[in-house]
């Protein structure tokens, strides 16, 4: 059907078109293409020239006039009447995901309540850890329970900065301790590199640690 043109004689598809303009549209031109979305030169082309719609125009008012392409090719108009209201065609839509999936009801008192108890958990929980306890996101925890939620993203904040300046304070007195154990042995130095291994796993993870090594190393070589 797609590539074969309508088996009405060339002569006959002006006849076809008017009988389908008049039925559709009236007879007017102008209403029938922007009805059918058709260009109205291209239409009254067809009509006064002779010429021969594309298939897109085809199928348009095949779909637009509730008319079959078999009995719009043939030509066999007897009996069709277009519909009185526009069609639109059946487009079955996709199940929803969440379908069957109750609505959550969330009781905001009893989780300000939980973030409250979390404020007092050692050591500090992150907000990530207490989104996973209560079970909402933290988009939703700043909205519903912003001074809960902006509590606890300080006060772990604040214990992770305390963490990391204790460490940088241990980092220093264990280097101290190396250098001046290295020269009690009688040796003229100490290399950052030499003392790397010899550091606890935990304090070489110390953000910029090695740096702190190579620095601390030289201040005691110019106190020495």
């Amino acid at each position: 059907m797609l590539s074969t043109p309508p088996r009405v004689a060339a002569e006959d598809v002006v006849t076809l078109l008017e009988t389908v303009i008049e039925r559709m549209a009236d007879g007017n031109v102008a209403s029938f293409a922007k009805r059918l979305g058709l260009s109205k030169s291209g239409v009254w082309y067809w009509v006064r020239k002779g010429g021969l719609p594309t298939l897109p125009a085809w199928l348009a008012i095949s779909l637009h006039g509730g008319i079959g392409m078999a009995q719009l090719y043939s030509g066999t108009l007897a009996g069709w009447e277009p519909p009185r209201e526009p069609l639109q065609l059946s487009m079955p839509l996709l199940s929803s995901s969440r379908k069957g999936i109750p609505s959550r009801v969330l009781d905001w008192d009893a989780i300000r309540a939980q973030l409250r108890e979390l404020l007092k958990v050692e050591p500090p929980v992150p907000l990530v850890e207490a989104c996973e306890r209560v079970g909402v996101s933290h988009t939703r925890l700043y909205l519903h329970a912003t001074v809960e939620t902006r509590a606890i993203a300080d006060r772990f904040r604040r214990y992770r900065a305390q963490v990391r300046e204790s460490r940088e304070v241990r980092l220093q007195a264990q280097i101290s301790e190396l250098v001046q154990e290295r020269f009690e042995a009688g040796y003229v130095g100490i290399s950052a590199r030499e003392m790397w291994p010899r550091l606890p796993s935990d304090l070489k993870s110390v953000r910029n640690s090695f740096s702190l090594v190579a620095k601390a190393v030289a201040d005691d070589d110019d106190l020495k």
